[in-house]
């Protein structure tokens, strides 16, 4: 069945906007309105993340920490709010991950056009096998800068090169002769591609929104955030060369702050236990002083 659009629904004001567009993050006047409806359950659950969030942020600031020494009170505070943050990530990335998921079962359906059948029959079976051998033959006796020229739009010799033992053309050209052939028999086929990697980068696009907005009250708060890098790219994978040099370079330079920070505490924690030794033995040698 060819595809066709789904008609969209007329946009309104959601509670994610109403509570949560006042920090400025969120840009959803550029909403295409026929993607609407896969955006209602990131528009939901963004505004339950960012209510929750918030109250975890309340939380955090009035948990009485006065029993507790400095760095136990504050490894208290900072695993709230990192198990806040988080849970906003690891929400996210279901919607991103499904409709990720979703382009991929596109991108599946275009290539099965071209599979070639199974048949149950052994003769048939038989027969195939010795006529994409044939083929397969006649492609590798024509000269490699020819092939790609050879197989496009013929179907038997595109099926052919499919379960090849070897590589007669790159499967990247071969991949790209499968989706010009699914193209040709079914043009609807190219615009759901199209339509399913717009709601994909619609959704991821928002997703990082809400994210933003959650970086953003704590900028509003003067509080830094502490979400790790590796954490962050799990969420929101790189899509390109740039962006994965990008991603390498984050992590690397939090790994080094955050073993600088474990040296030093370390470090800190002997001086401590050192100061903490000699004064017990001034105080040991005042009680031998004192006369009984």
């Amino acid at each position: 069945m060819a595809y066709k659009r789904p008609t969209g629904k007329q946009s309104k004001i959601t509670p994610l906007e109403k509570y949560w567009g006042k920090f400025g993050q969120l840009k959803t006047k550029n909403d295409p309105q026929w993607i609407n409806t896969h955006l209602e359950e990131v528009h939901e659950d963004g505004a339950l993340l960012l209510h929750f969030f918030d109250t975890q942020l309340n939380a955090m600031n009035n948990l009485d920490v006065s029993a507790f020494k400095r760095d136990v009170a504050m490894q208290k505070k900072t695993e709230i709010l990192n198990n806040a943050r988080k849970k906003i990530l690891s929400s996210l990335k279901k919607h991103i991950d499904h409709y990720k998921d979703e382009c991929n079962k596109v991108e599946q359906a275009i290539l099965r056009v071209s599979e070639p059948d199974s048949p149950n029959d052994p003769n048939k079976t038989t027969l195939q096998f010795l006529k994409f051998q044939e083929v397969r033959n006649l492609i590798r006796a024509t000269e490699p800068k020819l092939r790609e020229q050879m197989v496009a739009g013929n179907i038997l010799y595109i099926q052919a090169l499919i379960n090849a033992p070897d590589e007669i053309i790159s499967k990247s050209t071969l991949n790209r002769l499968r989706r010009d052939y699914a193209f040709k028999i079914d043009p609807t086929l190219r615009d759901q591609e199209a339509d399913q990697e717009l709601i994909y980068k619609t959704v991821r696009r928002r997703c990082a929104e809400i994210n933003a907005t959650a970086s953003k009250i704590l900028i509003n708060n003067n509080i830094d955030d502490p979400t790790n890098p590796k954490d962050h790219f799990s969420t929101f994978p790189p899509e390109s060369e740039h962006e994965q040099v990008y991603a390498d370079n984050r992590i690397r330079e939090f790994d080094r702050r955050e073993e600088a920070r474990a040296r030093q505490k370390e470090f800190d924690e002997k001086e401590s236990e050192g100061i903490e030794e000699k004064a017990e033995k001034i105080e040991r040698g005042k009680r031998k002083e004192i006369p009984h």
